[in-house]
């Protein structure tokens, strides 16, 4: 693993990606602010899954989005693409869940059909 302080996360939000010695995606995930989610992986008490997934990553890509709504669709559609090793399944159900999770935190009412639309 490329060490942590070399790799210049930013604060914003957007889509992190671990990649492998390959290039090839392990695990896909979202954040409102990066560098603190990212950082979080480091921390010395993980469970297994995550203390596997931080030995065989050698990269971290970054998406930067304008906001978390924005990373929460890309996520969905980068994890649809492709089935990564340390990603779970997510049913639309979540993610429309969270969608709209997000968009009340926020005071954004949004149509519940225009939601489904935008995520399939």
């Amino acid at each position: 693993m490329k060490n942590l302080k070399s790799i210049d996360i930013p604060n914003s939000p957007g889509v992190y990606k671990f990649l492998n010695s390959d290039n090839k995606i392990l695990y896909v995930g979202k954040s409102k602010n990066l560098k603190k989610r990212v950082k979080s992986y480091f921390q010395k008490e993980q469970n297994k899954k995550i203390s596997n997934l931080v030995k065989e990553t050698t990269n971290i890509d970054f998406i930067i989005s304008e906001s978390e709504q924005d990373a929460l669709l890309l996520e969905n559609n980068l994890l649809k693409e492709n089935k990564h090793k340390y990603n779970i399944l997510i049913r639309e159900d979540t993610i429309l869940a969270s969608f709209m999770h997000v968009n009340n935190e926020i005071g954004v009412i949004q149509d519940l059909q225009s939601i489904g639309d935008i995520c399939r």
